[in-house]
């Protein structure tokens, strides 16, 4: 797909050239602020969920911590070494036969 802006005699043009395919177009008209016009968006389209703040940090992910002493000894690294953590994955040690 092109798309071209253009500008003639103060009036502005979009020219879309397709080659095939379903376009789907929502105008937000009336809004100078660009915050405005992603907030009418929002509503349209129904807000999207905030992550978790957790989320965010710093993770850590190994296969075959098997012991909690195990973890406990990684998370303890860390902590002695100054390295932020905020989640440490061991989900699938705990499943039989994996």
């Amino acid at each position: 797909m092109d798309v071209i802006k253009s500008i003639n005699n103060n009036k502005h043009f979009i020219t879309y050239k397709v080659i095939g395919g379903i376009i789907d177009f929502r105008f937000f008209l009336g809004e100078q602020n660009p915050e405005a016009v992603v907030e009418r968006l929002n509503i349209y389209s129904g807000r999207a969920a905030i992550p978790p703040f957790w989320s965010f940090g710093f993770h850590q992910c190994r296969w075959g911590y098997d012991t909690v002493s195990k973890l406990e000894d990684v998370t303890s690294g860390y902590e002695k070494n100054g390295i932020p953590l905020d989640t440490i994955w061991s989900d699938i040690d705990y499943m039989i036969d994996y």
